[in-house]
C-alpha cells in the first residue's frame, strides 16, 4: 500500500511539473460586447453631447464619418456621428464630429501576458471613438479603441 502512494505521488508530482494550472482550469470563453454600446468616459477624454451649435459646422457628418472611418481602415459599421463638446487634459474645443465604430477587427499591438509559454488569443480592437474637426479640411483630432 506505501509503494501504491509514493506511485500516486510521483505521477501528480510529474503532471503539475509537465503541465501548467491553466491546463487545468478552462479559460472562459470571451463573450462579444453588445454591439453599439456606448462607451461612456474614457480617460482623460470628456465630450459633452449637450451642445447647440450657434450655426451649422463647416465639415458634414457624412464627411467626419468618412475620415473617422478611413483612420479606423474602412472597417466596420457606424453607430453614431455626433456633435460634441471635447475636453481633454491638453486640449478644449467647443464643438467637434464624434465618429462611433464597433465591429472592427483590429489586431491590438499589446495584448495578454504570457504565461508558462502559452501563448493568448490575439486580442481585437472591437470599438473606436474618432473624433474629427468641425473646420474645413475635416481632420481626425484623436482617436480610441478598445477590445470591449
Amino acid at each position: 500500500m506505501n509503494a501504491h502512494r509514493t506511485l500516486v505521488a510521483l505521477a501528480v508530482a510529474i503532471l503539475a511539473a509537465s503541465c501548467s494550472l491553466q491546463s487545468f482550469i478552462p479559460r472562459p470563453v470571451p463573450t462579444e460586447a453588445p454591439f453599439c454600446a456606448s462607451l461612456g468616459e474614457l480617460s482623460s477624454m470628456h465630450l459633452d453631447y449637450a451642445v447647440t451649435p450657434a450655426s451649422q459646422p463647416e465639415v458634414s457628418a457624412t464627411d467626419a464619418e468618412r475620415v473617422g472611418r478611413s483612420m479606423m481602415g474602412d472597417q466596420g459599421v457606424t453607430c453614431s456621428v455626433k456633435l460634441a463638446k471635447y475636453d481633454d487634459l491638453a486640449d478644449h474645443r467647443p464643438l467637434v464630429w464624434v465618429v462611433h465604430l464597433d465591429g472592427l477587427a483590429i489586431e491590438a499591438l499589446a495584448g495578454a501576458l504570457v504565461i508558462n509559454g502559452t501563448q493568448p488569443r490575439p486580442r481585437f480592437l472591437r470599438r473606436a471613438l474618432v473624433l474629427v474637426s468641425t473646420e474645413a479640411p475635416p481632420t481626425t483630432l484623436t482617436s480610441l479603441a478598445t477590445s470591449r
